[in-house]
């Protein structure tokens, strides 16, 4: 009886220690786990600050509210006559208007909202523009829409919009990659058109940390694709 009883005193102990080892290693699993989300991941305060950029971005454009790509210097040279796709006497585009860009430029970057990478990217998509323009690739008519972009507000992919969304927006989905956070957002439900949502499935934007400050560095309108 006595050694039935030491019998399984020992069972219950290995037992314990075999578990208590498990338990070990699998907080040590859970640690290391723990640690490398750490390192992809972001803080509850960087998330409010992301979200509240994307408000300020937008409430931001829709008082400086200007063309971005449909910034053409016109051709001075009256002795040639243009005609638009209608068939109709119209002043054409030889290329991109630089000095507006640099207008453009100085706005964006006194904001703070946005990175260095996206405004160079911005910059390369007009000296696309410019260069299709030139090579006779792109014919560009003042008045008409351009032979580029979406036809669509590159900053929301929408031709209405419901006012101060930027007060209603909502992030759809978020991901997380390297240093950056991808992600999409719509109009939100709390608008009066609820409707506008039905057409839009989403409009991608990145940001990332710069100057130890959240700022945009992609925008789907702005992407070459569209140029």
């Amino acid at each position: 009886m006595n050694l039935l009883k030491i019998s399984i005193i020992l069972l219950l102990f290995i037992s314990c220690s075999s578990k208590k080892k498990e338990n070990e290693a699998q907080s040590e699993k859970l640690k290391n786990e723990q640690l490398s989300i750490k390192n992809t991941t972001i803080t509850k305060k960087d998330s409010i600050v992301i979200q509240n950029l994307i408000r300020k971005v937008y409430k931001w454009n829709k008082s400086n509210k200007r063309n971005y790509f449909n910034i053409g210097i016109e051709d001075n040279d009256f002795s040639v006559v243009s005609w638009s796709p209608e068939g109709e006497k119209a002043i054409k585009y030889i290329g991109i208007d630089w000095n507006e860009f640099d207008s453009i430029k100085n706005d964006l970057e006194k904001t703070d909202y946005f990175s260095k990478g996206f405004i160079d990217n911005y910059r390369e998509i007009l000296k696309n523009i410019d260069n299709k323009v030139k090579n006779g690739k792109y014919e560009w008519y003042k008045g008409y829409l351009p032979p580029f972009g979406t036809g669509a507000n590159e900053w929301c992919h929408c031709q209405d919009y419901p006012d101060e969304y930027w007060n209603t927006m909502i992030i759809n989905t978020i991901e997380l990659k390297n240093d950056s956070v991808n992600l999409t957002w719509d109009f939100g439900k709390d608008i009066k058109w609820n409707w506008i949502n039905d057409y839009k499935t989403g409009y991608p934007l990145t940001v990332i940390k710069e100057s130890e400050n959240w700022k945009i560095s992609y925008m789907d309108g702005f992407d070459k694709k569209h140029y």
